[in-house]
């Protein structure tokens, strides 16, 4: 049950479920505790104490509006506060929700709560406004790749990513608070920004259109100010749920892969790490990421920056597959060959056991041809075609 300010006054307002209420969202980047912060529910609701002591005492400070106490105008009060409550209120919004002011963080359950359900938060949301700091009103164009719009921080966070992906309707707005541009008006631009398709961005095509290691990718080069939020920021992207635990470091990003696991039958979440480009039966190009003596082992890892190389990543039904192998190949291979598993994963104390697609590859003609190839031509005359690694798993 969410929190929400009034626009007109300040003012807190509950609302069991957001889905029957309308009102406007905000998005923005945090300024770090150096710059001062921002302001926290907290410090409004010691505002409106404050306030309230004062006029009892008859020292009425602030203004009414429609002869209610406000405190959109106490000199005390977040002047980005204030800013959106105006925004939000002449767009016709009597209510608008912003992350630092209606989340009681000393309240772990609040807390746990709120994370879990923010995508709905902004999906719900009739508009969201994003508010870029870092970008000044000017006549610049905000499409060109040196704007301001381009280089803003904003596209640079983690949190960010949901609150781009999930509302319908995103206005952007300047340092100064005024109008730059929509999530449509600026789809192509956000799109080299994010490398997320258009189709994605407005709504089009469902984020399940996606595959798992694709949607990770646009995590990959973001950052956020905690590393659980790596993985938190990424539960309704996946559309999965976690208790939030703070402390427990890199381990929130492996409990959110195995959430996933658990919950979409997508086995690209295994394709991490650098791309291989099968370049000729003999030889593989390695590009983007060079395996090094850092570069993770295992099924699963601890960063999604590992799935930067993922953006062109598609998941295939065993079906799909199937119908693509067998029309892309000779005759050589029959579709009865192939078993369709269903792609499935078990998490045990052990590690992780699943099903996948497994090929022989001496089926297909043009590879036994060159295994053979290689081992009459090998040095070694003792060469077996045993000796060659002729099995696929393919996710």
């Amino acid at each position: 049950m969410p929190r929400f300010l009034d626009t007109a006054t300040g003012e807190f307002r509950w609302i069991a479920d957001p889905s029957n209420a309308v009102y406007a969202i905000l998005s923005h980047t945090w300024r770090s505790e150096e710059e001062g912060g921002e302001q926290t529910y907290n410090q409004v609701r010691k505002i409106w104490k404050r306030m309230r002591k004062s006029r009892v005492s008859g020292e009425i400070t602030g203004s009414t509006t429609s002869n209610e106490e406000s405190i959109l105008s106490h000199p005390d009060l977040s002047g980005k506060i204030k800013a959106i409550c105006k925004v939000a209120r002449e767009a016709g919004y009597k209510l608008v929700w912003i992350d630092c002011a209606c989340i009681d963080k000393s309240s772990s359950a609040e807390l746990a709560e709120t994370i879990n359900s923010m995508f709905d938060l902004y999906r719900l949301a009739d508009v969201c406004y994003i508010y870029l700091v870092d970008v000044p009103e000017s006549r610049e164009d905000p499409e060109h790749y040196t704007s301001a719009f381009q280089q803003s921080r904003w596209h640079g966070r983690g949190w960010t990513l949901q609150e781009l992906l999930a509302p319908k309707e995103v206005v952007f707005l300047t340092a100064s608070w005024t109008f730059l541009g929509t999530k449509c008006s600026l789809v192509h631009t956000l799109t080299l920004a994010t490398n997320i398709d258009s189709g994605i961005l407005l709504g089009r095509d469902h984020l399940s259109s996606a595959s798992v290691a694709r949607r990770m990718s646009w995590a990959a080069r973001r950052e956020t100010t905690r590393v659980e939020d790596e993985a938190y920021s990424l539960l309704g992207i996946f559309r999965v749920h976690l208790s939030p635990i703070y402390g427990e470091g890199r381990n929130a990003f492996l409990r959110l892969q195995e959430e996933i696991m658990k919950t979409i039958p997508d086995q690209s979440i295994f394709a991490w790490g650098a791309q291989c480009v099968l370049s000729s039966i003999d030889a593989a190009e390695m590009y983007s990421n060079f395996l090094d003596d850092n570069t993770p082992t295992g099924l699963i890892v601890s960063s999604p920056r590992q799935f930067s190389s993922a953006e062109h990543i598609q998941a295939l039904s065993p079906s799909d597959f199937l119908s693509r192998l067998v029309g892309d190949i000779d005759s050589g291979l029959a579709s009865s060959s192939l078993e369709l598993p269903s792609l499935h994963s078990v998490i045990t104390p052990e590690g992780v056991r699943l099903k996948g697609l497994t090929i022989d590859l001496t089926e297909l003609a043009q590879i036994a041809a060159a295994i053979i190839s290689n081992i009459e031509n090998s040095p070694d005359n003792h060469l077996l075609a045993e000796d060659y690694e002729h099995c696929l798993s393919l996710g």
